[in-house]
């Protein structure tokens, strides 16, 4: 009896080994077949279910894999997997509220982990609760699971958004200081120099938008930027415009952005052999 018992079990952790394998190599229905196999010999529930629920999401049966991600929840060994299974399929489904509340839920279960801490960051971003997005990079940081710098320019992307939302509700001296202090954190943030510079030009201050436009170009040439800068040092000729954008432009001397900045304005000025020779510099890179 015992080595029927022996034989059943072998048997068993084959097929789930192979039903694993056939799930890594794309193989659906193969995967459903070994896990029906391993779910009746083990009759372990909490061995197979992840497989189970792994095949059906191959097979397309959403609601299937849903059912067996939610019974691992039951068991405290298997839960951890199952809200992230939970987790992936709220959001493909683009249920925010739900992936949220799973991402917690692993939180608490395991707090150090990263795909949690990067998954509680990003949804609660999304989801517009941007002190709990803090403490996750807080978390991330203090268990160095990110680096300085990483958790620097996530700082500034919740800053960012802090200031969007300060611009919306009209607080303009608010989201200016937001908007400043991620820029300190990441200076060329496009989004933030993007609130920060319009700002600016709003308050009649050109010549600091177009410093701060200058620092971000420096750190992350972006087309966007262009028409924000010469907006901040307005122009009245197409020539005057090129002069400009040579000026931005030689804050990041032969990047690709910077070429293209350049090649469109002089086609504007008319500067031919310019305009072919900044385009070609472009199209080279």
């Amino acid at each position: 009896k015992r080595g029927r018992s022996d034989r059943r079990m072998r048997k068993g952790y084959q097929a789930l080994t192979q039903g694993m394998v056939a799930v890594a190599a794309g193989e659906p229905d193969e995967a459903r077949r070994h896990a029906r196999r391993a779910d009746s010999l083990l009759e372990e529930p909490p061995l197979t279910m992840l497989l189970s629920a792994q095949a059906a999401q191959l097979n397309g049966d959403e609601q299937a894999a849903k059912r067996y991600f939610s019974r691992m929840l039951e068991d405290d060994d298997t839960r951890f997997l199952g809200l992230r299974g939970l987790l992936r399929q709220a959001e493909r489904e683009g249920d925010l509220k739900g992936a949220l509340e799973y991402a917690r839920q692993a939180y608490d279960i395991r707090p150090q982990t990263p795909w949690v801490l990067n998954s509680l960051f990003d949804l609660s971003l999304k989801a517009g609760e941007l002190e709990r997005a803090l403490e996750a990079v807080e978390e991330s940081r203090k268990r160095n699971l990110i680096d300085r710098e990483t958790a620097r320019r996530r700082r500034a992307v919740i800053l960012t958004e802090l200031a969007r939302r300060s611009q919306a509700e009209g607080k303009a001296s608010f989201a200016r200081d937001y908007a400043k202090e991620a820029l300190d954190l990441a200076p060329g943030l496009v989004p933030a120099v993007r609130v920060y510079a319009r700002l600016l030009i709003e308050q009649d201050r050109g010549r600091a938008a177009a410093k701060a436009i200058e620092k971000a170009w420096a750190h992350q040439p972006h087309p966007e930027l262009v028409d924000l800068y010469l907006q901040a040092r307005p122009a009245k000729t197409p020539k005057d415009r090129y002069a400009r954008v040579k000026r931005l432009a030689e804050k990041a001397p032969g990047h690709r952005e910077s070429e293209l900045a350049l090649g469109r304005a002089a086609l504007q000025a008319e500067q031919w052999a310019d305009a072919k020779r900044h385009l070609e510099n472009a199209g080279g890179q």
